[in-house]
């Protein structure tokens, strides 16, 4: 039975070298641990990530294209695409089949072609390059400057929003370039990080230097002939304060989650000084106060998805509130939370915005708060943190995009139109009857 198995499978499908063969038959009788502790050693990658990725290779998977760098390290299997034999399938192909009659390759020409595959590198790609950008994160912090830009109280203009909009992308571009600089061999150790460009070489440094280098001075200089010298000069210090302050605190004091708050809250200024008289932050409290909801709303985010990530951060030595102090890393978070609520009312009290803001703000404010009890009250456990990490990335498009909807003034053409034209008949009656006073 097992001969006729046997024969059957070799007219269906290619049949596997002798190597390919033994393998698959030690990974049924050893177990898989006993078996990947033979295979050679990627310290960046977790255990269930190599079994994953094992896996996929000797069913003949395709692997996503952000995770075949990491796989170079096992040699290529020849598969067929259906699922590898069981045990007694793969004893009948061994002990039954017929070798062919060409003999088949040395194991040293073998290694010696993977050593010849593994030495080739690719070149890097446009996507590549974004990677170093941090691509949503960049588009948020870009939407948050076009947000301050569109709800401030002054008049706009098109190519100075698409003006803002490129420069303070790449200038974001080049502020996480520089930080992936400082950190490879420390986002190596960590599950969230440790796919970056430079961590699975990718990218080298001088490549990665020369790209941030080059986004900066282009995000810079469209920000200062663009748009104005005030916002290039916001722009130029939120590079230096992220990527050389902020960066090299994380492994020494607590203090760079505030420092962090900071960075995040100089975008919205940006946006508000494009538009206003002489590009003054102090025209109006309305700025002043987007960026302190750009700042208050990082806390329970970060907090949050720092305390998942906790051992992650302790093992590559960041010094983290999660880590040093899990207790005031979640009262921080409810803290700020909390502070949210006035800071959005503010909009209000400053005439930015019109009253039925508060009615929006409040409820999407008050979710978020309730989120941030329960990741204090529960200490980060029982999904907590994770339920207040997904409700922060609610909170801040929905409270800008309410305030940008609730602007002061924007719907007076709608509501105010019957009062505009009886205005308007007046103003032509008293016209005319002037005007037949003087004939």
């Amino acid at each position: 039975m097992s001969l006729l198995m046997a024969l059957r499978m070799a007219r269906q499908r290619s049949i596997h070298d002798l190597t390919t063969v033994f393998e698959q038959i030690e990974l049924h009788e050893m177990g898989y641990r006993k078996y990947v502790e033979r295979m050679p050693r990627q310290h960046w990658l977790c255990p269930g990530c190599r079994r994953t990725l094992f896996t996929q290779e000797i069913r003949g998977k395709k692997i996503p294209f952000f995770q075949r760098s990491i796989t170079s390290t096992t040699p290529p299997r020849q598969s067929s695409g259906a699922p590898f034999p069981s045990l007694n399938e793969s004893t009948a192909i061994s002990q039954s089949i017929p070798l062919p009659a060409d003999p088949l390759p040395s194991q040293s020409s073998t290694s010696t072609e993977i050593t010849r595959r593994r030495s080739k590198t690719k070149s890097a790609t446009l996507w590549t390059y974004c990677e170093l950008a941090k691509p949503r994160l960049a588009v948020l912090i870009a939407l948050s400057t076009m947000s301050a830009y569109a709800i401030a109280p002054y008049p706009a203009s098109l190519p100075t929003l698409l003006f803002l909009s490129s420069g303070t992308l790449l200038c974001i571009a080049s502020a996480n370039t520089f930080n992936m600089l400082y950190e490879p061999e420390f986002d190596a150790m960590m599950s969230r990080t440790r796919n970056r460009p430079l961590v699975r070489k990718a990218l080298t440094p001088t490549q990665a230097k020369t790209f941030g280098i080059g986004t900066g001075i282009a995000g810079l200089t469209i920000l200062s002939a663009g748009v104005n010298p005030t916002v290039a000069l916001l722009g130029a210090g939120n590079i230096i304060l992220y990527s050389g302050i902020y960066t090299p605190l994380k492994r020494k004091t607590i203090l760079n989650t505030w420092v962090g708050a900071v960075v995040g809250g100089i975008p919205p200024l940006m946006g508000w000084a494009a538009c206003s008289p002489e590009a003054s932050l102090l025209s109006h409290p309305g700025g002043l106060l987007l960026a302190g909801i750009l700042y208050a709303w990082q806390f329970p985010h970060f907090n949050a998805l720092a305390y998942t990530m906790r051992h992650d951060y302790a093992s590559a030595g960041y010094c983290m509130m999660c880590v040093v102090n899990p207790g005031m890393n979640t009262r921080v978070a409810l803290r700020y939370s909390i502070a949210m609520m006035p800071l959005c009312w503010g909009l209000v009290a400053c005439g930015l915005v019109d009253p039925w803001y508060l009615v929006d703000s409040t409820i999407v404010n008050a979710w978020v708060i309730w989120k941030a009890f329960q990741f204090w009250k529960y200490e980060g456990e029982k999904g907590s943190a994770r339920g207040l990490f997904f409700a922060g990335l609610i909170q801040l498009p929905a409270v800008l995009i309410l305030a940008m909807l609730h602007k002061d003034g924007l719907w007076d053409w709608l509501w105010g139109s019957e009062d505009q034209m009886e205005n308007s008949q007046l103003e032509d009656g008293e016209t005319s009857m002037s005007v037949t006073a003087k004939m």
